[in-house]
């Protein structure tokens, strides 16, 4: 359908407060859609009541909307009417448009036309409460999105449908100097610190001839002032001053973890990679990449918050590696957590490391697959039907447990939680 042509479905049978909830129209081509002529007789009736029309005639108007649905009926592959049957109006109408429809209940619409073998293989849409038309190329050129979209997918599709489909944005207010905005300052910093550094010989190097604080302190310094600048945050001088010796203390900490490592060399920082996941565009960024001492390649995203547990991961509940993974050549992915309650590495991978709290992917019972490779094809596959639920637009209402409790749509969605 082009996206030029606007196509009005509810207007033609609303004339007689006939309103249905939903409407499919499937295989239909555009070329037998809607052929009205002038004057329009689908103005509703109470209106020509009100203004009394000339050329209104109430029975060629109910034989004209009677065709037009018939017609509709003949011409697609498949066409479905859905609306209250316990609405006084329709004991009164339905036999007069609808004699030559099928009725069925709604419990036994799904298998119904699942038997019938009417619809194509999405026959699950008629089980989507909201949706929207497919991405179409001026869409898809201008998207731009990460792993969060597979992740709000997983999640709730009709959350991730809203954000980067419907674009709502969220009106709450901002939180100054958030756990979000902290995290991003870790980043920086430790970008700019193996930026300088590029691998863990310099790093030994300053602990061992007792650089390490003043290099620690002056990145600190750097980026938090600039951060703060540029975002025109005005705190007074000793929230600044704690703050710096918080960040030194915890920056320090997590070098001692990285000193203790076997060798390694810090080879891309923040890389962005372009790539289509189905027909969806994804652009990421990924935290660091390693090379260790045996020319083995490790994905690391640094995390300042909640720990991740593997089995998130694997079901890809966390898509975030794993996405990472796929669109990266590597051997391995880990979470470097540095927060004051947790620090270290968690990851998964070919290898077997004491780094990484590895287990090597065929020892490990819990994977699905038996070697890395199949365990990249298997999240790659996984990763298609999200991009494809996503690109026809299912925004079905259906959270995973947790995923309510921290949502912008909570509102919006109108799901029943009692």
């Amino acid at each position: 359908m082009s996206s030029n042509i606007q196509v009005y479905i509810i207007d033609i049978i609303e004339n007689f407060e006939i309103l249905c909830d939903t409407i499919w129209i499937c295989q239909m081509h555009i070329n037998n859609f809607l052929n009205i002529s002038l004057p329009n007789t689908f103005i509703p009736e109470s209106m020509y009541s009100i203004f009394q029309f000339s050329y209104f005639d109430i029975a060629y108007q109910k034989e004209c909307i009677k065709n037009k649905i018939l017609q509709w009926k003949m011409q697609s592959n498949t066409f479905i009417l859905s609306y209250n049957k316990k609405s006084q109006i329709y004991f009164d109408i339905s036999n007069f448009f609808f004699q030559n429809f099928k009725k069925i209940e709604k419990k036994n619409i799904i298998d119904f036309y699942k038997n019938e073998n009417k619809l194509p293989k999405m026959w699950d849409l008629i089980e989507e409460k909201k949706s929207v038309y497919s991405l179409n190329d001026i869409e898809i050129n201008n998207f731009k999105g990460g792993y969060d979209v597979f992740k709000t997918q997983l999640q709730c599709p009709f959350k991730s449908v809203s954000r980067y489909r419907w674009k709502i944005k969220n009106t709450k207010e901002k939180i100054y100097w958030s756990s979000k905005e902290q995290g991003i300052v870790i980043h920086k910093i430790l970008k700019e610190i193996w930026k300088q550094l590029k691998n863990q010989k310099e790093l030994l190097y300053l602990f061992k001839n007792d650089q390490i604080y003043f290099f620690i302190n002056n990145i600190v310094s750097c980026i938090l002032s600039s951060y703060f600048y540029k975002l025109g945050y005005h705190y007074k001088k000793i929230f600044f001053q704690i703050e710096i010796q918080r960040i030194n203390k915890l920056v320090f900490d997590w070098l001692l973890i990285e000193s203790q490592r076997t060798p390694f060399s810090v080879i891309s920082n923040e890389k962005k990679i372009f790539k289509y996941i189905g027909k969806i565009p994804m652009q990421i960024q990924i935290d660091r990449i390693d090379q260790l001492q045996n020319g083995k390649k490790i994905i690391i995203d640094y995390k300042t918050g909640h720990k991740i547990s593997r089995k998130l991961i694997e079901n890809l509940y966390e898509p975030q590696l794993p996405l990472y993974a796929i669109m990266q050549n590597s051997n391995g992915i880990a979470y470097a957590y540095i927060n004051t309650k947790s620090m270290g590495f968690y990851g998964i991978g070919e290898i077997s490391s004491k780094d990484f709290f590895y287990k090597k992917i065929h020892y490990n019972s819990k994977f699905i697959c038996i070697s890395w490779k199949k365990q990249l094809n298997n999240w790659l596959n996984n990763f298609k039907k999200l991009s494809k639920k996503f690109y026809l637009g299912l925004a079905v209402i259906k959270p995973s447990i947790i995923s309510c409790n921290y949502c912008e749509f909570y509102n919006f969605c109108q799901k029943d939680r009692n």
